[in-house]
């Protein structure tokens, strides 16, 4: 059964997949196209002012135990085709992914804990803190851009 949250500010376009127990924070921004799925009894916290573009994937698995879940700080950026799976690692069960605040993810990632101003990118999803690169002005005005123009332009999600 879907449980899906979306604060009143939250800007979530109708193109966007969300099923199972999702809670989309203030200020953030769902794409067309995006998917979170937090399936059986997982769950997906989204907080502040984020920014999950086309083609993003968030998705918690039950596949190895139950209870996972994905919390996802504030002023975070997903960009087109990012991913963040929890639970769904062969190698290890992640039981929590948590990306803290100001973490800006280019490809998928299976770390369970990013820190702030982490930024995961290339072929081989490499990390590096960078206090000064993450949410630079241009990033909080194309926010606040997207916030009040997607809605003219796309159909939404209404909270």
């Amino acid at each position: 059964m879907d449980q899906l949250t979306i604060h009143p500010t939250a800007v979530v376009c109708r193109g966007a997949v969300l099923k199972g127990n999702v809670t989309i924070g203030p200020g953030t921004v769902v794409h067309p196209t995006a998917t979170i799925v937090a399936e059986g009894d997982t769950a997906i916290d989204i907080g502040r002012d984020n920014m999950i573009e086309e083609q993003t994937v968030l998705r918690t698995s039950a596949e190895n135990g139950s209870g996972t879940m994905m919390i996802i700080g504030d002023n975070n950026v997903f960009e087109i085709g990012a991913g963040a799976f929890a639970g769904t690692t062969p190698a290890a069960v992640v039981a929590l992914v948590h990306l803290h605040d100001s973490t800006t993810t280019m490809l998928s990632t299976a770390h369970s804990e990013l820190e702030d101003h982490t930024i995961v990118y290339g072929p081989r999803n490499e990390t590096r803190v960078d206090p000064v690169h993450i949410q630079p002005e241009t990033f909080k005005e194309e926010l606040k851009l997207l916030q009040e123009s997607l809605g003219k332009y796309h159909p939404m999600i209404q909270p």
